[in-house]
């Protein structure tokens, strides 16, 4: 590698280390674009789909209450008797 060296004092964080790395113009591009890859998730985090779910009863309960402001309707199945005689 050509440049100068990176001097940092021991208190540097790893993220602090890869940005002094990625901005270091001596550095070849691959080095740089190798740090500045790494350090992305740290300066720039993923957006996520979080839900919460507030403790309102068990599952079956929640579950229950959604369906019924959804207006779903559940159709009920009755299996037949084996001892009937099918037409």
């Amino acid at each position: 590698m050509s440049g100068e060296p990176i001097f940092l004092s021991n208190e540097v964080t790893s993220l602090e280390f890869l940005r002094a790395v990625y901005r270091n113009n001596d550095l070849p591009l691959s080095v740089r674009m190798r740090a500045a890859k790494e350090a992305l998730p740290y300066e720039y985090p993923r957006l996520a789909v979080i839900g919460h779910v507030g403790d309102d009863g068990s599952f079956a309960e929640r579950l229950e209450r959604a369906l019924t402001r959804s207006g779903v309707r559940l159709i009920e199945h009755h299996p037949a008797d084996d001892n009937r005689n099918v037409d």
